[in-house]
C-alpha cells in the first residue's frame, strides 16, 4: 500500500512540474513577443536624427 501512495505522489509531483514548466514557457513567449513589439515600435537614434533634420 505504501508503494501505491509513493507512486501517486511521484505522478502528482511530475504533473505539477510539467504544468509549471508549460506555464513558464508560455510566459517567456509572451514576454519575448512584447519585447519584439516594443523593439519594432521604438525609434532608433538614426530615425530621431532624420526627424530632427526634416524639421530644420
Amino acid at each position: 500500500m505504501l508503494g501505491l501512495s509513493n507512486s501517486l505522489f511521484i505522478i502528482g509531483f511530475a504533473l505539477g512540474a510539467f504544468a509549471q514548466i508549460a506555464q513558464h514557457n508560455f510566459q517567456v513567449k509572451q514576454l519575448e513577443s512584447c519585447l519584439q513589439e516594443i523593439d519594432e515600435d521604438t525609434m532608433t537614434t538614426l530615425t530621431i536624427r532624420e526627424q530632427r533634420n526634416k524639421k530644420m
